[in-house]
């Protein structure tokens, strides 16, 4: 009896690796299939791009319009525009009322055919990008219950496009819905906007008192990549803003030194928090005595983090032989023990 059932359990675990073997071998038959349709496909498409460019075609306006809605079709087919560099341009600017007939449909299909969609503007639509005023709107329909990767490809699209008010909406999208997103890849993605980064980042500062956490730290930090123009407004909200906000806000100053808010930065030094310890950090641009005797002063701090950045805020600085033996003599133990740290460190 027990000998039957084993015999029975081998030739039931000899029947499931057959099938898991048949499987992977038609798999791998049935992935070589779909790549010889891509590759025909690609070359197909591209003679449609080609012949399509030098005369007009109806018959090519129905194939982007109902053809390629078949996502596999959609996917060769921007394989065959990467190809066609020489009159891609040329091509979705005569096409353009098709194109983005196609793209609205699309607005209603799977998040992952939308993150492709946004993709392919990303990559193939910055030179056309006045022709495609649509765009920007049909992008921010892709975002309803939209996952990460198409939130981070539409961003890009936007960026590429140079869509202020794209942008804009984006970010009210983002507010309104609580959607959260990284910091950096907002950051970053703004970086990359090819358009007036000046316009959009007054624009997306006129939210401020709306927009909460990564959204105004991200624009922020976009503005410490342009330059020193956003002093005032920053100034005129630091009081107002979080702390992460105001963390961003002093890394801006460290930058772009203000003598305005230098003496903002040195009473916050005073408070032996989170926010002194970028404080020490953003007062190490400042070159005067006033930051100087606040460092020293800070040195003595219960915290360790400010008595470092403090340590090595005064060493960027500059001291001179004097005020270093001093402050590696220091009667506060703590205080020289941590400058002698951060000195040793940085001859090492």
């Amino acid at each position: 009896m027990k000998q039957g059932i084993v015999t029975l359990i081998i030739y039931f675990y000899i029947f499931v690796c057959s099938v898991f073997l048949l499987f992977n071998i038609l798999y791998i038959f049935y992935d070589k299939y779909v790549e010889k349709r891509h590759q025909r496909y690609v070359e197909q498409f591209k003679k449609y791009i080609y012949e399509a460019v030098r005369s007009d075609n109806l018959k090519h306006e129905r194939f982007i319009k109902r053809e390629l809605r078949d996502f596999q079709k959609l996917y060769s087919y921007y394989y065959a525009l990467k190809d066609c560099d020489d009159i891609r341009n040329q091509y979705l600017i005569r096409y353009h009322a098709s194109i983005v007939e196609l793209f609205k449909y699309y607005i209603k299909r799977d998040n992952i055919e939308q993150a492709f969609i946004a993709n392919m503007i990303d990559e193939l639509f910055s030179e056309c990008r006045e022709a495609y005023h649509e765009l920007p709107v049909i992008l921010i329909h892709y975002l309803d219950d939209s996952t990460v990767y198409v939130r981070e490809n539409v961003l890009k699209a936007l960026c590429t496009l140079g869509s202020v008010k794209g942008i804009e909406m984006l970010f009210n999208v983002f507010n309104e819905r609580r959607i959260t997103h990284n910091i950096k890849l907002l950051s970053d993605g703004l970086n990359s906007f090819n358009g007036d980064k000046r316009e959009m980042a007054y624009r997306l500062f006129t939210h401020y008192d709306e927009y909460e956490g990564e959204l105004n730290i991200s624009i922020i930090n976009f503005m410490s990549t342009i330059g020193n123009e956003f002093s005032d407004e920053l100034i005129r909200v630091f009081d107002k803003s979080d702390n992460e906000c105001k963390h961003a806000i002093m890394r801006y100053f460290r930058k772009y030194p203000d003598e305005r808010f230098r003496d903002i930065m040195i009473d916050i030094l005073n408070h032996n928090d989170n926010l002194s310890i970028t404080a020490a950090f953003a007062l190490g641009t400042y070159h005067d005595l006033t930051v100087k005797n606040a460092l020293k002063k800070s040195l003595k701090s219960p915290n360790w983090y400010i008595r470092k950045n403090s340590a090595e805020a005064l060493l960027q600085i500059g001291l001179d032989d004097d005020e270093i033996t001093k402050l590696k003599n220091n009667e506060d133990k703590y205080a020289s023990e941590i400058f002698n740290y951060v000195l040793e460190s940085k001859v090492n």
